[in-house]
């Protein structure tokens, strides 16, 4: 098992099926959802489906808003947890036919968050007010 986070950039067809693969994950294209907001904006979501060694580990959908009254866009990531591991999914932009995808993979994250959880028992302890001060 790897404890380096694995960033990677890549473009996969814009056509339902499309694959691509990072560490032992592999990556299905099945759509593009968008919806337009009363307000002008519109919310864009690439569903693709998340195999790790051949078993399906489910869905994840990243997007983008682009918000019409400022002209700009916002990605929004998407993250798929395991126990071990986060699989962190940025939909960039479609160009030429191309989905532009950003996969990180971030390992062990759950012990910063233990971490983050003992640091503020620790706080909390030690915040505590004590018998017979001085």
């Amino acid at each position: 098992m790897s404890v380096v986070v694995v960033p990677v950039c890549t473009v996969v067809a814009d056509s339902p099926g499309a694959t691509f693969a990072v560490s032992d994950y592999t990556f299905t294209y099945k759509s593009t959802e968008n919806v337009q907001q009363a307000n002008g904006d519109t919310k864009s979501a690439a569903v693709f489906g998340v195999s790790r060694n051949g078993r399906p580990l489910g869905d994840i959908t990243p997007g983008q808003t682009q918000f019409a009254a400022q002209d700009q866009t916002r990605l929004d990531a998407s993250v798929m947890s395991e126990p071990l591991r986060d699989i962190f999914v940025v939909w960039e932009g479609t160009q030429g036919g191309q989905l532009s995808m950003n996969v990180k993979i971030n390992p062990l994250i759950g012990f910063a968050w233990g971490g983050f959880a003992l640091l503020l028992l620790g706080a909390g302890l030690a915040a505590w007010p004590k018998k017979g001060g001085e």
